[in-house]
């Protein structure tokens, strides 16, 4: 994480954003700011084809929701994140007016550190995270109009329009 930030932002900004993630998972008490390697994510046939993870920033998933609510009714929307981690996108979501806010995740580990910290905020009741491979999983259009997906180091993200 801290050397995507390096590079894409700068020292200053970069501390700055770290700064504030790993101080909102310590007041919140949740685990979403820490990187976690490859090799403790998979089996070991598995660990040449899955990123690591390290997580988005709060500032990016707020900039994202930020851009797409002016293009699109939130309210008659879903959001949809594949490769959800610990989950940060969705409890970033879960606090807009999606219709309704779902995840999947491949790895076992992070799965479950986001269901714990979706539950520590009392947000399980609005947000489904699915463990599974994303590329087996297909959102039905007209359940989803959000779709996000994060990569280590580029921010991906679609808009779907409903028809």
């Amino acid at each position: 994480m801290w050397q995507v930030l390096f590079q894409k932002y700068g020292l200053r900004e970069a501390v700055r954003l770290a700064y504030t993630d790993i101080l909102s998972d310590f007041i919140q008490g949740i685990d979403t700011a820490r990187p976690v390697a490859n090799q403790k994510l998979t089996s070991p046939s598995l660990t040449q084809e899955h990123h690591r993870y390290v997580p988005s920033t709060y500032s990016a998933i707020n900039s994202a929701l930020e851009h797409i609510s002016d293009r699109v009714d939130l309210n008659r929307c879903g959001f949809l994140d594949y490769g959800s981690g610990k989950g940060k996108a969705l409890i970033v979501a879960a606090r807009h007016p999606f219709t309704q806010v779902s995840g999947v995740e491949l790895s076992h580990e992070l799965h479950d550190i986001a269901v714990a910290n979706i539950q520590r905020l009392e947000l399980d009741a609005r947000i489904n995270c699915i463990q599974g491979n994303a590329a087996s999983h297909t959102p039905s259009p007209d359940d989803w109009s959000c779709i996000f997906s994060i990569r280590s180091v580029d921010l991906c993200l679609k808009i779907a329009w409903k028809r």
